[in-house]
């Protein structure tokens, strides 16, 4: 430890405005060499010292409870936004926000346009996705994680297109809105937040070893995204057959 250090653990400190932390013996600033022959160590200030490892700051501490990558809340509150949406479709109330391929998934299992399982799959796969997403960025800083999640996202919007492009149905209109505006925040943080820490993680963070959680992550974001594909692409071959009578 460095003479300050010593000196705020001792029961023979003072500070002065003018001087800082001095020893309240000499009424002078710290100028002994080693260790400190006046030195009465203070139990109240030795204890809050030792409650943190001597390499960790408060901020580090706290870390856990600050998402990693900026906007990553709004995975999470889409992913619930959508599992509302589906059971309150399902009692008959209508709710603008959500996914379009968890909409379009209900009504294909209602007119049994798509196979329940495969509708079902896509139904709580996406908004399960979305909030997974939601871990990955803010709990683990996954950047790929937010990368395929802005992705999903956007493939999303093409479909919510869709559906307002066949159906005309203006409230779809706003579900677009919202998708447009959240994916230009998504992309503009995560600018942001790359070209704010290119130059500091090149400079002084050391290389990460491999994380397998992202591998389990892509895997499930794969299979989720094939089974919606899947679905959507039955669901508009169907009503285009349909559309084309």
């Amino acid at each position: 430890m460095n003479k300050i250090d010593i000196c705020a653990k001792c029961k023979n400190r003072k500070f002065s405005m003018q001087n800082g932390l001095m020893c309240g013996l000499t009424d002078a600033k710290p100028a002994f060499e080693g260790e400190c022959a006046s030195y009465d160590e203070d139990p109240a200030e030795t204890s809050v010292a030792e409650s943190y490892p001597e390499d960790e700051t408060v901020a580090e501490a706290l870390a856990d409870n600050v998402e990693k990558l900026p906007g990553s809340t709004w995975f999470r509150t889409i992913g619930f936004l959508s599992l509302l949406n589906v059971v309150l479709n399902m009692l008959g109330v209508a709710f603008i926000f959500g996914l379009g391929l968890t909409q379009i998934a209900q009504v294909g299992i209602e007119y049994y346009i798509v196979d329940g399982l495969q509708g079902w799959a896509t139904i709580l796969g996406l908004p399960i996705l979305m909030i997974y997403t939601w871990w990955m960025t803010a709990k683990k800083g996954s950047k790929l994680a937010y990368i395929i999640g802005i992705l999903v996202y956007l493939f999303d919007g093409f479909v919510s297109y869709w559906l307002w492009d066949v159906t005309g149905d203006s409230s779809v209109i706003i579900d677009l809105v919202i998708h447009g505006g959240l994916l230009v925040y998504f992309i503009y943080q995560l600018a942001s937040y790359a070209g704010k820490n290119k130059a500091q993680a090149e400079e002084t963070e050391p290389a990460k070893p491999f994380d397998i959680s992202v591998l389990v992550y892509v895997a499930v974001a794969v299979a989720v995204s094939v089974v919606a594909c899947t679905t959507f692409t039955s669901f508009k071959s169907v009503f285009e057959m349909f559309a084309g009578l």
